[in-house]
């Protein structure tokens, strides 16, 4: 074993007990990630709702990620998990909460295309992961 510092050990003994724990953490949080991608992102979205209480219904049906739902369907935006600068962005292209849209198209890869109030619009895929929607009747 390796000492740090101080000839009797005991510096070098907490820094290693130190670097182990924070390894493990980082280790439990990247298992932690791994899962929520393998399990497509559904535990995450889950456990967000239950946190923030973003979840729910809006009227219509349960918040779902846009990536779900299926082409034709009309959805309306429930809420946007991504920074300001993805949130105004959207915004300024009519993508709000409340707004309501058709999905077009959904190919992988490819673009996600929707129709905003007649105008259509090509969103990537990364957008389109940030966004939960409710299906409109």
């Amino acid at each position: 074993m390796i000492t740090l510092g101080h000839p009797a050990g005991s510096v070098g003994l907490a820094a290693v007990f130190l670097a182990r724990r924070v390894n493990n953490r980082l280790r439990m949080a990247s298992q932690q990630r791994n899962d929520w991608i393998a399990a497509g992102c559904d535990r995450k979205f889950d456990q967000m709702q239950a946190n923030q209480g973003v979840g729910g219904t809006l009227g219509s049906g349960p918040a779902m990620p846009l990536a779900l739902a299926s082409i034709g369907q009309e959805v309306e935006l429930k809420v946007v998990r991504a920074g300001r600068r993805l949130q105004h962005r959207l915004a300024e292209i009519g993508l709000s909460p409340g707004a309501r849209f058709k999905i077009v198209n959904k190919n992988h890869p490819g673009p996600f295309i929707i129709t905003v109030k007649g105008v259509r619009l090509m969103l990537g895929h990364g957008m389109v992961r940030c966004m939960l929607v409710c299906p409109v009747p």
